[in-house]
């Protein structure tokens, strides 16, 4: 008696698991939607998710987690299964925050905050880092001095509109309100943007007791501690 009751207890769990455990590689996969932040997935994330349709569920979460995983591309990801034979796949894609780039050649890269090259574009209307040789492959992390002198373009866009800076011999170059500035690749970004900001509220209203003699001022160069003006 107590043998057949263990039995009875025993049949409904073996069920449930085989369930869990079977089902995912039963179902039938037949149609995919892939769906990022921005609306539709992206052209190369759309293609990947398409070519799993036709497999089984568990292959399809399997194969498309491995992808994503390994793409710099993808922040986070997500299934949703909808009966009988539908996926929904919600992906958070990486954004561009800025571009760096070589003018000359038509060739740019959009780049996200964490410095990572997303693509290869030959135009961009991003703040834009422009550099004489070419961008880093698509995947790869541009330098620490790049990613800082891109960030203080970022600074100088949203306080000046400032669209592009030029990375000259281990230095920033950029054109704030008529003045050329000159940026050191690392340092603290606070301080050199309220250096700057305290020089051009100077520049364009010197007191009278000023003992710094403003006229002719063309360049701001924020390298040093004491800041030169020339």
């Amino acid at each position: 008696m107590r043998r057949l009751k263990y039995i009875f207890t025993l049949v409904p769990v073996l069920l449930v698991f085989s369930l869990i455990y079977l089902t995912p590689r039963l179902i039938k996969i037949k149609k995919i939607d892939c769906r990022s932040q921005f609306g539709p997935c992206a052209q190369i994330f759309l293609e990947k998710s398409i070519s799993y349709e036709g497999k089984s569920l568990k292959e399809v979460k399997e194969g498309l987690s491995e992808y994503f995983k390994s793409s710099p591309f993808i922040k986070e990801y997500s299934f949703t299964y909808k009966l009988p034979d539908k996926l929904i796949v919600n992906v958070i894609e990486a954004k561009a925050k800025y571009a760096l780039g070589n003018k000359a050649n038509s060739v740019f890269c959009p780049v996200d905050k964490d410095g990572i090259c997303l693509r290869i574009e030959t135009a961009t209307n991003l703040p834009l880092l422009e550099i004489s040789g070419n961008p880093p492959n698509v995947g790869e992390k541009v330098g620490s001095g790049e990613l800082f002198a891109l960030e203080t373009i970022y600074n100088l866009f949203s306080s000046h509109g400032v669209k592009e800076g030029k990375l000259v011999e281990g230095r920033l170059e950029a054109k704030v309100e008529g003045y050329s500035v000159i940026f050191p690749l690392q340092g603290d970004r606070s301080v050199l943007m309220g250096s700057l900001e305290l020089i051009l509220s100077r520049l364009k209203s010197p007191g009278k007791d000023s003992k710094i003699d403003y006229t002719g001022v063309s360049k701001i160069d924020l390298r040093f501690k004491n800041p030169v003006l020339q």
